[in-house]
């Protein structure tokens, strides 16, 4: 955002008065949610999502306003009539501070029937199934309850687990009881990328071509393990952004600084998340040390943000293996898919999103490769194309599209 601002103001004075607040959120991610990896001789550091807490939290401090749900199996234990609160556990301590307004709990029952107005909060906790906790970082959320705002969905997915229906991820072992929180965890986790639900978080043998919906597919999901291209080409563009800021500002030394993160990050999203043979940028399994070579809208977020190989002939190379992959696997007509696996979840197929169509359109555009620039504007023109037409239909600017060839289904809300 400030990136933009200073782009169409040239305004120095915002630059500088927010670059302490830019660096701080950058150095969170740095500090928190890095993880080291070994190509060849080389240990390149990535980025993923986790946020280590011991319950469930309210996805981005969001406020219900009625929330009715069967405790049978109770998780939510920390339900307390004061504005301000602290439990003296041995979890992460976060510095928020929150209100409940208004909630009524049912104990003979026992059913809770209203919650919560959120503002703020501050919490010292260390393992209580606590409600409301949140921190943006990578996708994994060590927690020990379903997610209070789907709690009932999240009851039912690991509802009748055993060892002969679904099989830990991670292990021999059944999913079930501490599988069970884990899972927990990789479902919030998920919901922390903004893609809830995904193939692309699902274990490898159950996402390529998956048509499981609802529950049997969410029972897959294992976002923790899962190093993304989106989340480090993002950090990757950051590190760039604050190295010019700098310099802007006249502050050599930290130029440098982010300017040598840049080049380092920029390397580690080129050796490690470029596949060669396959001609694309892909999500990386960390326990299986190897891409997840599926087609997703974000494998190309690299062109968008500028971190393709720093070599120009390399980077040359890149361009036309990924025109090559591109062109095999992306033919539709209302837009860029996000994804090709069939699921039933919101962020897959034929759902088409426009924050991807806006990474996947000026990503191809900014190669100046005459067939991904041509791709370009072909991909802006259906995309406009199948919004004209369901504004013709409905009058109405719709959240998604959903899509099959030339057949148009129109989605209000995710």
């Amino acid at each position: 955002m400030v990136h933009e601002y200073y782009r169409s103001t040239g305004d120095k004075a915002f630059v500088r008065d927010n670059i302490a607040t830019m660096e701080k959120e950058y150095q969170f991610w740095r500090d928190n949610r890095s993880v080291d990896m070994r190509r060849g001789y080389e240990t390149y550091s990535l980025a993923r999502y986790a946020v280590d807490m011991a319950a469930p939290r309210l996805a981005c401090l969001i406020t219900i306003s009625r929330y009715a749900v069967d405790m049978a199996a109770p998780r939510l234990a920390c339900l307390i009539t004061i504005s301000r609160y602290a439990v003296d556990t041995a979890a992460p301590r976060l510095a928020w501070f929150i209100t409940i307004s208004r909630y009524a709990v049912d104990m003979a029952a026992p059913r809770l029937a209203w919650l919560i107005t959120i503002s703020r909060y501050a919490v010292d906790m260390a393992a209580p199934r606590l409600a409301w906790l949140i921190m943006i970082s990578r996708y994994a959320v060590d927690m020990a309850a379903q997610r209070p705002e789907s709690y009932i969905e999240d009851l039912a997915t690991t509802e009748g687990l055993s060892p002969e229906t679904y099989p830990n991820v991670h292990s021999s072992s059944c999913m079930y009881k501490e599988d069970s929180l884990e899972l927990y965890s990789n479902l919030v986790s998920a919901c922390e990328s903004g893609w809830d639900f995904s193939s692309r978080w699902f274990s490898d043998s159950h996402s390529s071509g998956n048509t499981t919906v609802n529950n049997e597919g969410l029972r897959m999901t294992n976002t923790k393990d899962i190093i993304p291209v989106d989340l480090n080409s993002i950090l990757c563009w950051n590190e760039r952004i604050l190295a010019d800021f700098y310099t802007l500002l006249g502050d050599a030394s930290k130029a440098e600084y982010y300017a040598e993160r840049h080049k380092s990050r920029r390397r580690a999203i080129n050796s490690i998340l470029w596949d060669k043979n396959a001609g694309m940028w892909f999500d990386f399994s960390h326990s299986q040390n190897k891409s997840r070579t599926r087609f997703y809208a974000s494998n190309v977020f690299p062109l968008f943000v500028d971190c393709g190989d720093e070599d120009s002939q390399t980077f040359k190379r890149q361009l036309s293996a990924a025109n090559s992959y591109i062109k095999n696997e992306v033919e539709y007509e209302g837009g860029v898919p996000t994804s090709l696996d069939q699921t039933g979840q919101q962020w897959d197929f034929p759902n088409v999103w426009p924050p991807l169509q806006h990474v996947w359109i000026d990503g191809l555009s900014n190669t100046e490769h005459p067939d991904l620039t041509a791709l370009a504007l072909t991909s802006a023109q259906k995309w406009v194309r199948s919004n004209y037409i369901g504004w013709q239909r409905t009058r109405t600017m719709f959240e998604k599209v959903h899509f099959s060839f030339l057949t148009y289904k129109l989605i209000a809300k995710g």
